[in-house]
C-alpha cells in the first residue's frame, strides 16, 4: 500500500464492496469515483450510475463517514 492509501487495482475486493477507484483519463484529468466490482460478463468496475471504467489502476477503501453532531 502507498503512504497515501492507494493500492494496486489487482488487490481490490471483488465481492460488491464499494471502494474508491482511480482512473487516469486520456482526454481529461484523473477520475476518482465510488465503484464496485460488478460481474456483468465484462468483468469491469462500474460507477454508481453504471458507466463502466475499464482501466482503473488503483483503489482504496472508503473513508469512515463523519460523526454526527448532537
Amino acid at each position: 500500500m502507498n503512504a497515501d492509501g492507494w493500492q494496486p487495482i489487482d488487490s481490490a475486493p471483488k465481492d460488491g464492496t464499494d471502494v474508491l477507484i482511480y482512473h487516469q483519463s486520456r482526454t481529461s484529468d484523473s477520475i476518482i469515483v465510488i465503484a464496485q466490482w460488478t460481474d456483468d460478463g465484462m468483468d469491469s468496475y462500474h460507477w454508481c450510475d453504471a458507466v463502466a471504467i475499464y482501466e482503473p489502476t488503483h483503489w482504496q477503501p472508503l473513508p469512515d463517514p463523519p460523526e454526527a453532531k448532537s
